[in-house]
């Protein structure tokens, strides 16, 4: 029989890729860069003409804050398709399942 107080101890483990993002998370700004030329270009419009209406918009681009170009927005759109995979394929903590373990402490 035990005596006195003891504890019972419970550690859960898991994983997941939702928490943390080596690659990071795109501002408001960029998401809206990345979905208007996405429609643009299903539009039909090429990449220099997508520059130019974002040019004549005032729209600068994300990091150098320069005008833009038409290899601009062809990898704006690339690396955003990129990243919609990556997003897509992330497993969560359901998918890698759950490790237990118990034990008692005095």
């Amino acid at each position: 029989m035990l005596n006195g107080k003891y504890f019972l101890n419970l550690n859960i483990t898991t994983k997941t890729q939702f928490l943390h993002s080596p690659y990071g998370h795109y501002n408001s700004y960029q998401e809206e860069l990345y979905n208007l030329c996405t429609k643009l270009k299903k539009e039909g419009l090429g990449y220099n003409k997508i520059s130019q209406l974002l040019n004549e918009k005032g729209l600068k681009t994300p990091f150098s804050k320069s005008s833009f170009k038409g290899n601009n927005v062809e990898s704006l759109i690339r690396k955003g398709k990129v990243r919609e995979r990556r997003i897509k394929n992330m497993k969560s903590h359901k998918e890698y399942g759950y490790e237990f373990e118990t034990y008692l402490t005095k």
